[in-house]
């Protein structure tokens, strides 16, 4: 394969990955559980300035991936006190966040791996 085909085939993946994960993280953001929202989006574990940032359009999207992963991943939220959030989060919203993790970020670290080994290769064989 020619580096031309496999830069293609790179940007092509890149735009279907990109076409596939904003609905995603749009649905992912909007259905974030209520209780989740009044309970842990305040200021103990916010500050007032990070929940205006938060809740306002652009960045509510990534409110979303901050709770999927607080949800995923509780050693994460250490920092903010929010270790045992997850144990108040819904089964529905677990099994939602395990799921676009697994849709989302696994074939965004695999394509990563195979494109810097590409370059890699492609940089020893000069």
């Amino acid at each position: 394969m020619t580096t031309w085909h496999f830069i293609l085939k790179v940007e092509a993946y890149s735009l279907g990955y990109v076409l596939f994960c904003i609905p995603l993280t749009c649905i992912l953001s909007f259905s974030i559980p209520k209780e989740l929202k009044s309970r842990y989006l305040r200021p103990p574990y916010y500050s007032t300035g990070e929940v205006v940032w938060l809740t306002s359009f652009p960045k509510c999207l990534t409110l979303g991936l901050h709770f999927s992963f607080m949800t995923i991943f509780p050693r994460l939220a250490k920092r903010r006190g929010l270790e045992d959030a997850h144990l108040d989060a819904p089964r529905w919203w677990k099994f939602t966040s395990y799921v676009y993790f697994l849709a989302a970020f696994v074939p965004m670290m695999l394509w990563l791996i195979t494109a810097m080994l590409f370059y890699i290769q492609t940089r020893l064989n000069q």
